[in-house]
This record gives C-alpha cells, structure tokens and sequence, in this order.
C-alpha cells in the first residue's frame, strides 16, 4: 500500500476514535503534524515522593498530568521509517523519557512496515508507568532540584543563556490558565515553549510562559537561534538521552503545585460527571449537583442542602449546619455554605457566627454603648476596657464609664436592694432615685432583674458552658442550643455524645426509667376529668 494512503486511512482511523481534546492533526503540510495527549493509566495506590528540606513527604494521587506526543507522518512511513516524533512530559526524567522514546521506536520495528501511530497511543495511555517500573511511588525529588547549567544551539559553538521572563508577565498569564484542563486550547502543555539543550544532558524545556492558542497548528516552538533543530525526529541522535525526548520543566515548587493543583482538578471533573444518590429526595443527580461533607464524605444534592442551610440561618442555628446522614456530626465549610445560599443569607449566616464565636470566648465582652456593640479584647487582671471603635473606656464589671480605683455604682448586693426599694417608691423618693442613679440606669436594672427572676425560675444551666436552658416540652434529655452538649433535665449531668439515652436506661442511674418523667399527658387529664363523673 502507498504511504500517503495508508497514513490517510490510519489518521481518520484515529480521528474516529479520539476527540480533539485528546488527537489533532494538521493536514494542510506535505507531512502531516498533529498532537496526541495521553493520560496514563495510574495505579489506585501511587503516591508522590519528594524531599523538602531533609524531609520527605509522600502525597497520594490519582492523575498525573498526560504525556505529550508530537508527530510527523515522513514520507517513508510507515514502509522504511518510523513516525518523527517529539515526547515531552513534566513529571518524568530525560532517562524515562528517552526509555519510551526507545520502546516506541521498537514498537515501530516490530510493527514491520505497519501503521504504528495507534500502538502508541494505547502503550503511552496504558502500560507507560508499568514499562518504566513506577508501580506504588513516583519520586520527583530529582525534578524538584534540577537546574540546567549551560545552554548551547546544536549547530554552533556560541552560548545562548535562557532569557527570563518578568515575574509580572508570567503572573498575569498563568492566571488565564486552567490548571488541568485537558483541552488544546487551556492545558498547560499546549503553549509557546523554549527549547534548551544542556551539554551535558541532552533536550529540556522551560516552562515559564503560558499561551493558550486557538488553533494547535499555530503554536510556535520558541529557540534561542535555531528553530529548524527542534521539530520532530525520526533517529535518536548522538547525545546522551535521546533528542525526541523533552522535559517540560518547572521550579521545584512549581512542580509540585502543578502536580497537586492537576491531580485535584481530575477527581473533581470525575465526581462531577459521576451520578450520586442523595438520601434526602432520593433522587440520582449529576456531580455537578451535588455536595460532599469534607469530613464524612456523605454526598447530598445541593437543592437539598441549601434548603437545610437556608431554614437553619434563618433560625439563626449556624452551628447546627451538618451532615444530614442521621447520627453524623461533620460541619459544613463556610466556602460550602457562601456557594449554596444568597449573598444576604451567606452574611447573615457569618454575622451570627461571629458573634456566637465571640460569645463563648471569655475575653471577649461587648462595648456597652447601644450604636457600637463592638468586640473588646480583655486585658488579664484588669478592669478597664477600650473599645477599638468608638474609643469608649469603660468598667468590665458595671459598663459603665471607667472610674478607676472607685467602686461600681452598682454592685451585685446593692443591685437586689436598689431594685426592691425602687419598686416600692412613690413620689420624691422615687424622682431623688433617678437623679442620683439616672432613670434609664434604674429601668435598666428592673428589666434585667425581672429577666433573671424568670430565667432562674423558667431555666437551667447547661453543665458545659453555664447558658440558661428552658424546656417547653419533650423528653428528659436535653441539648444544649449554644454548644450542642447532652445533659439530663433531672440531674443535669453530661451525658454521651454517642449514646446520650443509655444514662436513662442503666439501672445504676438515677434517672433509670425517667426519660419521659413530668411530660404532660393530656390523655391522662381527659380519663382522669372523666373519673370524677363516674
């Protein structure tokens, strides 16, 4: 079969197989050029190994960035040459690189004169990690430290130091980047790249400036002189590694981000085209859908979740935002909640937790003055405070203005005092109350004693953080709406967060048997109103 023929039927074959994401051709020169992305297979257990400053760290991974395969259909393949070609990768060493050059020019051989272009393909996609031996660790600590030394063109003896970008423009391009995205046009690989050849270890890039072009065909290979030395090769030349292998370089840190940032970019494309079950509609909705609680890993659709949310802050309960799975505690993430629910609600919802926040911290009091309500941090052994924004200096004990080394106006004892005497005056005796201690101040104190009398009579305190707790109705045991602790109405112990009903049900308790103890029945009024009749 002629050449021209049989690479005409072998690169539609493979159009019919790949998409453009992954196989690109340009057909428009007298050898044809394309592209072939290959997204190796890696194992469930691989993880990535690298030294940090004298420490190493193993990171688990289930994508590696693909392997770049640049081709050129010759005029002798596929009957006497194999395909010229080009293979560059960010995360493997020239040596690796020049192993798999080798093997697909063997390939190629064995092949006998065949079309090999989809051999390659399926071995770079599927079986690259097993041929060069990376089954459990990929070790990147050698990438991470390598820098080149001295950079020549091959056809002269002239040096050529690598012209650096400015930090601003290359910011400001990697920004309109997509980390990990696997199309021509935004994948990182596919960008003006600069080609360097180190004396000693043979073809390298480096990657510093990013450009995502619209066509592939367009993307221009950047040299320092010579562009002719660095297209596609049939042989594998005289230096060390092979010339069709090249290294995709990046900084040692950069690197590591790059892998990390891609690795996370493919598990949230592959939860998003999975199909979940939520246990809430029970309905079967896309990823895309859907929300996963970080700790427990419990997926729900984000309908659901954001109508759980939405009544939650609402009610102001912006601690109880949970897992709904019954028996599960995990907590929502902020970022989770600002997704799901509006703007006003999301700054409702942080309005309140900062504030719940702030409350249970015993350093932090309120200043007094009704316009500000402002945080103040407390100073230990000390009984001024001055809030940071209105200026006010007043006394932690009484909120009133700071008055140094003299005592409160109104202490705890006088306070009981005051305000039984204030309720019983009348006349002259009430009005010289209020000009010695002020009206609003004596208001005050009625309202916030009567509000006490109710509390300590209506109310008990939480065995955790001391917060007054009303019970209408229900059982005997109780949560605690500030800082979700169990505890017993009867005794006001504790009880398990995991098992809070095996304290009414132990027979060496107290309360066995009593956790319905005092709950009204009105059956039990009706039969006993219908008794007195008989």
């Amino acid at each position: 079969m002629d050449n021209k023929i049989a690479q005409n039927d072998e690169i539609l074959a493979l159009e019919s197989i790949y998409d453009e994401k992954m196989f690109l051709v340009d057909r428009e020169r007298k050898n044809p050029r394309g592209w072939f992305v290959a997204h190796t297979s890696v194992p469930r257990s691989l993880c990535l190994v690298c030294n940090r400053d004298g420490k190493q760290e193993e990171i688990q991974i289930n994508y590696l960035p693909p392997v770049i395969l640049h081709f050129e259909l010759v005029a002798k393949y596929p009957s006497t040459s194999p395909p010229a070609f080009l293979l560059s990768a960010s995360w493997l060493t020239l040596k690796q690189l020049s192993n798999l050059c080798s093997h697909l020019e063997h390939l190629w051989k064995q092949n006998g004169g065949e079309v090999v272009l989809f051999q390659w393909t399926q071995f770079l996609q599927e079986e690259t990690l097993t041929f060069l031996g990376i089954n459990r660790c990929l070790d990147i600590t050698s990438l991470m430290t390598w820098k080149p030394k001295k950079v020549y063109n091959i056809d002269g003896d002239k040096r050529h130091m690598l012209r650096n970008f400015n930090e601003s423009e290359d910011a400001g391009t990697r920004k309109a980047s997509e980390p990990g995205s696997t199309s021509y046009k935004q994948f990182q690989c596919m960008k003006k790249e600069k080609y360097v050849v180190d004396q000693n270890q043979g073809r390298k890039t480096h990657c510093d400036h990013y450009s995502h072009e619209e066509d592939i065909s367009k993307v221009n290979v950047r040299t320092c002189q010579t562009r002719q030395v660095f297209k596609p090769k049939t042989t594998r030349g005289q230096l060390e590694f092979d010339q069709r292998a090249v290294l995709e370089k990046k900084s040692g840190e950069r690197l590591l981000s790059y892998l990390i940032e891609y690795n996370q970019y493919k598990l949230q494309e592959t939860f998003d085209n999975e199909w979940h079950f939520c246990k809430v509609c029970l309905c079967e909705k896309q990823g895309r859908e859907c929300m996963t609680f970080f700790t427990c890993k419990h997926i729900f659709c984000k309908d659901c979740i954001r109508s759980f949310f939405e009544i939650q802050i609402q009610d102001g309960k912006v601690r109880f935002l949970s897992c709904p799975e019954d028996g599960c505690l995990s907590q929502a993430l902020p970022t989770q909640v600002k997704d799901l629910v509006s703007p006003e609600l999301y700054s409702h919802y942080d309005r309140i937790l900062l504030n719940s926040t702030l409350e249970s911290m015993s350093d932090i009091i309120y200043c007094p003055r009704q316009y500000c309500q402002f945080p103040v941090m407390l100073e230990a052994d000390c009984n001024m405070a001055t809030c940071p924004s209105c200026s006010f200096v007043f006394c932690v004990y009484c909120k009133m203005v700071y008055h140094g080394i003299s005592p409160c106006q109104l202490r705890l004892e006088e306070k009981k005092e005051i305000f039984e005497k204030y309720l019983k005056a009348v006349g002259k005796q009430k009005q010289d109350m209020e000009v010695r201690y002020g009206r609003k101040t004596l208001q005050t104190l009625v309202d916030n004693t009567l509000s006490e009398k109710w509390i300590d009579i209506n109310s008990k305190k939480c065995p955790h953080c001391n917060t007054s707790i009303e019970k209408r109705d229900g059982c005997n045991k109780m949560t605690c709406w500030k800082c979700s602790t169990y505890f017993c109405w009867l005794c006001m112990s504790r009880l398990s967060s995991t098992s809070p009903y095996l304290h009414f049900n132990d027979l060496t308790s107290p309360c066995f048997d009593q956790l319905f103890q005092g709950i009204f029945n009105p059956a039990d009024e009706d039969d006993w109103e219908f008794g007195q009749f008989l």
